[in-house]
């Protein structure tokens, strides 16, 4: 469960930006419930604590399969993505060529899984419902080994793409 009063880490400094010490515990979670057949059952067996309001897997439709979850709480909405499991998944971490995109250069493995989330929509279509969806949850995306990386690049490539880079404030 979410503790309201758990300590506060802020992201960006001067700003209310912050991530609470429950929201890693339930990252950490989620980045290892997204390996199992049924989260939901991982999470009621779960010595923890944690709970969800409901939880979606994604269906490993595409080729190659990038599995991940979306877990919704009372106060967040968490994206975790699989890591490293398979052999296409190793296939994929080893794709280290560099592929150039918005002025930056990228992992081509794991720019290739972040399309991932995509598949069917436009590319902006679903994570603006999540934002939207409830605008006081936050949204955590979050994952272990190659998860990390693709929820890195799912989250750049949104910014990138909908010209939203300036989203967090910086301060000087």
């Amino acid at each position: 469960m979410q503790n309201p009063c758990a300590p506060k880490i802020p992201l960006v400094p001067n700003t209310h930006y912050t991530l609470r010490t429950d929201d890693i515990s339930r990252a950490l979670v989620c980045a290892t419930a997204v390996y199992e057949k049924d989260a939901t059952h991982f999470f009621a067996q779960s010595q923890r604590g944690i709970q969800f309001e409901k939880v979606h897997m994604s269906l490993d439709l595409t080729d190659p399969p990038q599995r991940f979850m979306v877990a919704y709480s009372r106060d967040a909405i968490f994206i975790a993505f699989r890591g490293t499991e398979t052999f296409a998944d190793m296939s994929c971490d080893l794709e280290i060529d560099v592929l150039a995109r918005f002025q930056g250069r990228f992992h081509r493995g794991f720019f290739k899984r972040s399309k991932v989330f995509y598949v069917g929509q436009s590319p902006q279509l679903l994570m603006f419902e999540l934002l939207r969806s409830d605008p006081q949850r936050r949204v955590i995306l979050c994952g272990h080994s190659m998860g990390g990386a693709v929820s890195h690049m799912v989250l750049l490539r949104f910014l990138l793409e909908n010209n939203m880079f300036n989203v967090l404030p910086v301060s000087h």
